[in-house]
């Protein structure tokens, strides 16, 4: 809404408004850099998809928004706002979809058994497997 233009980098993310400069990282809010996906939403709110999460910068501060808690990591790869208003993140559990209601991943049944306790902030909707193949890096999660 201000025109500035967003960088995600190796340390968290960097806001240039055609004059300054300014630097965000872990110290400032921005959960579990590097910062690997932004999306700007219609009330002016940035939002910062990393390895571990999704970050929120809105009223000049920046916090984690997902996960709410814990230490799972939740890569977030691609972020978009629907006409909706809703947030939708690409993540490497599957696709979560963030809303006034609460938090919903779309994900396949094994994720989902997985997740089912570790992540009770979510809603889990089981998808078809077709909906949902397996990616290369699937088996590298426990690495992180």
């Amino acid at each position: 809404k201000d025109k500035a233009m967003w960088f995600g980098v190796d340390d968290g993310a960097r806001r240039y408004d055609g004059v300054k400069w300014t630097a965000y990282t872990e110290k400032d809010g921005v959960y579990g850099a590097p910062v690997i996906a932004l999306c700007t939403t219609r009330d002016g709110s940035v939002y910062a998809g990393t390895l571990k999460g999704i970050s929120l910068f809105k009223d000049g501060r920046w916090g984690r928004i997902f996960p709410p808690e814990g230490d799972l990591p939740w890569l977030t790869t691609d972020l978009m706002e629907a006409k909706d208003g809703n947030l939708w993140a690409g993540t490497v559990w599957g696709a979560l979809r963030i809303s006034q209601e609460g938090l919903t991943l779309y994900t396949a049944k094994k994720k989902g058994d997985f997740l089912r306790a570790r992540a009770p902030y979510a809603t889990l909707t089981i998808v078809p497997e077709e909906a949902a193949p397996a990616r290369p890096w699937e088996g590298s999660i426990s690495c992180w």
